[in-house]
């Protein structure tokens, strides 16, 4: 069974696939504040092993809710790994990719559905949206420090204006670094990778908890918490296709599994459980898409799902807080909820990508206009920098409005 050679079209059902239990995630675990609220990416806490069970015990049928509030979040380590993992087949071992073009490109490329989505989100706030639940504390400085994209270096900031969106900071501090990776791959090779994820491994052993318990910085939601799984994607784009035997993926997928929950109850290991869920997700992940392919139905489903995922991810901290927050509910209203939610998000991100995709259009369209049809249009990165202006002056009109 080959482990780590992913297609494209591969790629897109796996970011489907996470970004369906990320949103359903997310809308479960504020119905449990005290104990599993956030999960666990962060921090170490047995209380929300000790929950799950608890609560499984007192109620089999809370099996699906509690799983996907308590380890839902995992699903944020293989959209880190599957960024690496392209970033690297496409620009690896390219030379015609400078610096600042790059990093132009990339986050010309996130800020765009960013935008979009904060003016849908400050439309919202306007029409009386800052009346429930941390919407109301969103502040026209904070949202623009957000937008700065290093929130994520100020714990008190890390997870203001919309909590999911510290990921947003971590995805652009790797665009940041990745050609540094690439610089060190092909001066020292793979042992490069395995440096610096010790290196991000140690940190966080030694120094995540006096920092985070101080609430001075959360390292799991910088850069440095994540080299690990990143090099791991990076590595595997690189490396020659690996084999292993059936029998061998099952042995090593339960014991990559035992070694994660063993980390949700004993916190020396905690610093090993993203890598281990990780490495078990990827293994599973190929039986897992050769049963989803037998169905060209839900392939398409679940390959559209993906093209949409930015925009599921970006909304799904917006939409859920008018609902959720009420421990009151019972699981299977709960889940109800959730499900709802889920095709609200999956609607609206729907009619989002197609907004932006007929913004750029009429972008290309007016440039074609303006000269009169001489020579081919300018490269999609500058409709996507023209769109970007055009919406970053709409939020900051829409800011004065909330702040």
């Amino acid at each position: 069974m080959n482990i780590n050679k992913i297609t494209s079209r591969e790629t897109s059902i796996l970011k489907a696939l996470s970004i369906l239990i990320i949103v359903l995630h997310n809308s479960l675990h504020p119905f449990f504040p005290q104990t599993i609220d956030g999960g666990n990416e962060f921090n170490f806490e047995i209380i929300r092993i000790q929950t799950f069970i608890y609560e499984v015990g007192a109620n089999i049928w809370s099996m699906p809710n509690m799983l996907l509030a308590t380890f839902g979040y995992c699903a944020v380590f293989l959209f880190f790994f599957l960024s690496a993992y392209g970033l690297t087949t496409k620009y690896g071992d390219t030379i015609e990719a400078p610096y600042w073009s790059f990093i132009g490109q990339r986050v010309t490329k996130i800020l765009l559905p960013i935008l979009l989505i904060s003016v849908f989100m400050l439309l919202f706030l306007i029409a009386g949206g800052n009346q429930f639940g941390s919407l109301h504390d969103i502040t026209a400085s904070g949202f623009l420090f957000r937008l700065s994209m290093f929130s994520n270096f100020s714990f008190d900031q890390t997870w203001t204006v919309i909590g999911p969106w510290w990921f947003l900071s971590t995805i652009i501090q790797f665009y940041l670094i990745f050609h540094a990776m690439n610089w060190g791959y092909k001066r020292f090779g793979g042992w490069f990778y395995v440096v610096i994820s010790v290196v991000s491994i140690a940190v966080l052993f030694f120094l995540n908890a006096p920092l985070y318990d101080g609430e001075i910085i959360a390292l799991r939601a910088t850069v440095l918490g994540w080299l690990p799984e990143i090099s791991l994607g990076c590595y595997f784009a690189r490396s020659e296709k690996i084999e292993i035997g059936h029998a061998k993926a099952v042995i090593l997928a339960l014991l990559f599994l035992s070694l994660f929950l063993l980390g949700s109850i004993f916190e020396p290991l905690w610093v090993f459980s993203s890598m281990a869920v990780l490495l078990f997700m990827i293994i599973i992940s190929r039986p897992v898409l050769n049963i989803i392919e037998r169905s060209e139905p839900l392939t398409r489903y679940l390959i559209y799902t993906g093209n949409i995922s930015v925009y599921m991810f970006l909304l799904n901290g917006i939409i859920r807080e008018p609902f959720v927050h009420n421990e009151s509910l019972e699981y299977w209203q709960q889940s109800i909820l959730a499900i709802a939610l889920l095709a609200a998000n999956f609607v609206i991100s729907a009619g989002m990508l197609a907004l932006q995709n007929r913004s750029l259009s009429l972008i290309e369209h007016a440039y074609h206009r303006l000269n009169k049809g001489a020579e081919a249009v300018k490269s999609k990165v500058s409709s996507e920098l023209v769109a970007v202006v055009i919406l970053g002056v709409v939020v900051v009109v829409e800011l004065f409005y909330i702040g």
